[in-house]
């Protein structure tokens, strides 16, 4: 009787069969395809910087009207014409350590986030264009203003990255933290065809990054724990003889 209701295989029964079962989940509901995605940019407010003194402050009213100017009257922004971007990832800077006995130890000192690049499709006004340049002048300067360097919190963004499924529900998110386009490739015009469209290549940087939470559903974790409880649940309730099971 004991080792029919053996506790040890029970919770390692449920642990693998609640893995499973998470698992079982995700490919019933398809796989992510790199076409199905959505992306929203952020431009900077200036409302934290030295933009913040006496109202919305010069570089904000600036930058605002550059934005309406590049959306037009239909409120077109660039994230409609992105072509490609891409899902943030992270890189653990670590260092080996020494220890008298045994091998050593790789401990983590820190952690760094990778450019990213993205691609734009662009009108004929190249309103995509002047967005960009626009957003880089305020970090960079212009001549006018002698070339002066932004504040900070002047000139960086956020942008959200969403990953949709067959329905267009966002199945995952994340966000860049204090990002701006750090590049803005050249354009390169010939005579070779003329059915090609010109696209626009955006380099990123940005602080960090963080997954977003979802109102249609719980997190990842949370989706993990309740498909081991209801396993765990199961798993118990299969070994109770059915005539206690109805008392």
């Amino acid at each position: 009787m004991a080792n029919a209701f053996s506790v040890k295989s029970l919770v390692q029964g449920a642990a693998f069969a609640g893995l499973n079962e998470f698992l079982g989940s995700g490919r019933e509901g398809g796989y992510a395809k790199p076409n199905r995605f959505e992306i929203i940019i952020i431009p900077p407010t200036g409302v934290r910087g030295t933009s913040s003194k006496g109202g919305l402050g010069a570089v904000m009213n600036k930058f605002t009207s550059v934005l309406q100017s590049s959306s037009g009257p239909s409120g077109r922004s660039p994230s409609f014409m992105c072509e490609s971007f891409s899902i943030p990832g992270k890189n653990l800077v670590s260092a080996p350590y020494s220890v008298l006995y045994g091998p050593e130890r790789e401990i983590v000192s820190g952690m760094t986030f990778g450019e990213i690049t993205s691609t734009f499709y662009l009108s004929s006004d190249l309103k995509e264009k002047t967005f960009f340049d626009s957003w880089q002048s305020v970090a960079g300067g212009t001549e006018s203003a002698g070339f002066a360097l932004g504040y900070y919190y002047d000139y960086v963004g956020k942008i959200e990255i969403f990953q949709l499924d067959e329905n267009d529900n966002r199945t995952y998110g994340c966000e860049l933290i204090d990002c701006f386009p750090k590049t803005v490739s050249d354009l390169s015009v010939n005579q070779a065809v003329s059915s090609d469209i010109q696209k626009l290549s955006v380099t990123w940087t940005y602080r960090h990054w963080k997954n977003t939470e979802f109102d249609s559903g719980n997190d990842i974790g949370s989706r993990i724990v309740d498909a081991v409880k209801n396993t765990v649940t199961r798993k118990i309730t299969s070994q109770i003889p059915s005539v206690l099971r109805r008392l």
